[in-house]
């Protein structure tokens, strides 16, 4: 029956919710570790690199062409107001789609030139079609966090990483192993993405969103939420600028197979850190908002989700430093030998990065956006003058990048103070939490260490004793930490009960 009078909303409880797109966020990182070896050996660099100056170039620009409408779905009380927001969005993002695609033709071979990247020249005209498939992705999550349809974006995250590395394997296994064929790999992964949410939307939403939708609500609309295109998209853009932006300068200053190993190495840190992030923060963005509009602390959430964050990522992080540059070569492939040391440098500020992701939310819900693009540009500004002067001052991409690495830990540990800050969390709580991780992390680091450097032990034994260890460190987590331990479990239980009842 064609349902007018309601957008139709998902059901399950929050930790619920978050067991199951951990669980799909965890499906697509065991696909995407499997197939590395086998891509890393079909790819070169320097066409990784191509396809990555490619990929920040899209997410750029995807970040306007919203206008920032897209934050604000999950802001009003009333469907029938958030539906106006649907409108402007598809409006926004089909218009500036258009816009770009013009832009490309007529300035695209003279921006890769600009850019010193000419491996990029041929693949112009893809960019304005890869950048509106990103931002309407973007704008179906909201809408998806806003509806409660959690599930839904558990299904289009599975179709990303799958199509993606379908079409990439397949097309190395035939021999087209240019830079070209990596980027229409990944536009294929994010249509496939898109084509989910779209399913959904259409077979559940389009009614009530046909019925409601006018001229009128969306002018309203687009004055009542104009903050966002004023501030957040400005802060949204320095965000994905200081994201996206660090290859196109590593490539500006230095070789595309530079640019592939330094992008690989953040992919690889990147992937189960970001997706996991990216997960809680659909849910805790809701919770959030919920208890802050009702006047309700979220001081002790906050406490327990960083205490959870850091026995997630803190002995995995220290246990592959130990042995990264060993075993890359043996995963990767010779030609890849060079990842190793680029991982050890960004490690430290991708593990602050996800501790910063799922409470940077607090930013929208407290009504904070100036004070997060005022962050935004400092941690922007900071990185890209770090990059900038360790290349012209050094002359070498390792020492360049170890400055802009030590550079984005001390600038995004100062947001991480003040979201805590802001959320009235005990610093005092947070760091003992810290401390009592790492003390878990002490003995599994150790018998690496030892195994390496006193052992000897080859790359192969080395990575099955990293699996082992990492088995270990959470096995010690879930004994002996009560509250991880209590966290864990409800997490296993809701999955359990979504697997018997198939909800």
């Amino acid at each position: 029956m064609v349902n007018k009078t309601s957008v139709n909303k998902g059901s399950g409880s929050l930790l619920g919710n978050v067991s199951f797109l951990t669980g799909s966020m965890a499906l697509v990182q065991v696909l995407n570790f499997i197939s590395m070896p086998i891509i890393t050996r079909f790819f070169s660099p320097a066409a990784f690199g191509v396809a990555t100056l490619f990929t920040s170039s899209i997410a750029i620009l995807a970040t306007v062409q919203s206008l920032r409408y897209d934050a604000a779905l999950v802001l009003p009380e009333k469907d029938e107001e958030a539906v106006q927001l649907f409108g402007l969005n598809v409006l926004f993002i089909f218009s500036t789609g258009i816009l770009f695609l013009v832009l490309s033709f007529f300035f695209g071979k003279w921006l890769t030139t600009l850019l010193r990247a000419p491996g990029l020249t041929p693949y112009t005209l893809l960019i304005a079609p890869g950048a509106t498939l990103i931002s309407l992705a973007f704008f179906f999550k909201y809408w998806n966090i806003r509806n409660g349809h959690f599930r839904n974006t558990s299904y289009s995250t599975l179709a990303l990483g799958g199509t993606r590395t379908f079409f990439s394997v397949g097309f190395g296994a035939i021999g087209f192993t240019t830079a070209g064929y990596l980027i229409v790999a990944r536009l294929f992964g994010f249509f496939a993405q898109n084509l989910v949410y779209l399913v959904r939307v259409v077979r559940q939403d389009l009614p009530f969103i046909r019925f409601n939708l006018t001229r009128k609500g969306m002018r309203e609309a687009f004055f009542r939420y104009s903050d966002f295109p004023r501030f957040t998209i400005w802060a949204r853009l320095v965000n994905q600028l200081s994201m996206h932006s660090m290859p196109l300068v590593v490539g500006y200053y230095f070789a595309e197979s530079i640019v592939g190993v330094f992008s690989f190495a953040v992919f690889l840190l990147r992937t189960p850190f970001e997706m996991l992030g990216d997960a809680i923060l659909q849910v805790y963005y809701q919770l959030f908002s919920e208890r802050v509009s009702n006047a309700k602390p979220i001081n002790g959430i906050v406490e327990r989700l960083l205490h959870f964050l850091f026995g997630v990522s803190f002995g995995p992080f220290l246990l592959f430093l130990v042995v990264v540059q060993d075993i890359i070569p043996l995963l990767l492939g010779a030609q890849w030998e060079n990842v190793g040391i680029y991982t050890l440098l960004n490690a430290p500020w991708v593990v602050m990065l996800f501790l910063t992701m799922p409470i940077r939310s607090l930013f929208y819900v407290y009504d904070k956006q100036r004070l997060e693009l005022l962050y935004d540009v400092i941690v922007f500004g900071a990185r890209v003058l770090a990059l900038v002067v360790g290349a012209i001052l050094f002359q070498d991409a390792i020492k360049a990048v170890f400055l802009f690495a030590a550079v984005s830990v001390i600038v995004t540990g100062i947001r991480v103070l003040h979201l805590i800050i802001l959320a009235d969390a005990s610093i005092l709580r947070i760091f003992r939490s810290l401390a009592v991780v790492l003390l878990y992390t002490l003995l599994p680091v150790t018998l690496l260490f030892c195994g390496k450097y006193f052992l000897e032990l080859s790359p192969v034994v080395l990575t099955v004793s990293l699996v082992l260890l990492t088995l270990f460190y959470y096995l010690l987590l879930w004994k002996f930490d009560t509250q991880f331990h209590r966290h864990s479990s409800e997490f296993i239980d809701k999955l359990r009960k979504r697997a018997k009842s198939g909800d």
